[in-house]
């Protein structure tokens, strides 16, 4: 009789401690309920207008995000040379606190009016992340293109301080009369800002 006791004390025990397990491990855990988020919550979003560059006519506009270390990209664009590989960079100024621009005129020294591209890092910095695979722009001058990365956020960041370049378009450097396809020039450029910040600017505008 006194072993029955015994044996329904240690099961009634033993259920005891099995009811419990679970609620040790949600609370090791952080929670039973949805996981969290990685690296500390919702994506950062940004927004940008393509101005064009070197005569082209090249504008649309550009869409950013970075989450951990994802960076998802979506540009639309018109007016690029049709059936030909554009590149993008994201490009910035390491050097103090200033912000990267697009350039200007006044950028081209050897006054051949085109801006090179090394002519308009004084503007926009060194080039620090390439949005490779460059995708083919079709016949129509169209760039609708989508793309995530894998990146080092650290490189790039603060990404409202940086810039997206363009580059391919036709231009006569020589000055010989006749137009070549460059496919380092610059022909557009866009001044990244955070999504919120960019439309405060637009309704002041």
């Amino acid at each position: 009789m006194r072993f029955k006791l015994q044996m329904r004390k240690l099961v009634t025990l033993l259920a005891s401690l099995l009811a419990l397990a679970p609620a040790c491990g949600e609370s090791a855990g952080g929670g039973g309920g949805e996981p969290a988020a990685r690296g500390g919550g919702e994506p950062q979003r940004f927004a940008a207008d393509i101005t064009p560059l070197n005569r082209s006519e090249v504008e649309g506009t550009l869409r950013m995000s970075l989450a951990d270390n994802h960076l998802t990209v979506d540009i639309d664009a018109r007016g690029l040379e049709p059936s030909t590989i554009h590149a993008q960079h994201i490009h910035g100024v390491l050097d103090g606190n200033r912000e990267a621009s697009c350039p200007v005129p006044a950028d081209d020294p050897n006054a051949d009016g085109f801006v090179g591209l090394d002519e308009g890092k004084s503007a926009y910095g060194g080039d620090l992340l390439a949005l490779e695979p460059f995708p083919t722009v079709g016949p129509s001058g169209r760039l609708d293109w989508n793309l995530t990365l894998d990146v080092d956020p650290d490189e790039l960041r603060p990404l409202e301080r940086r810039v997206l370049l363009l580059r391919g378009g036709l231009a006569d450097l020589d000055a010989k009369g006749g137009a070549d396809y460059v496919p380092d020039l610059p022909v557009a450029c866009a001044v990244i800002r955070p999504l919120e910040s960019r439309a405060s600017e637009r309704s002041k505008g």
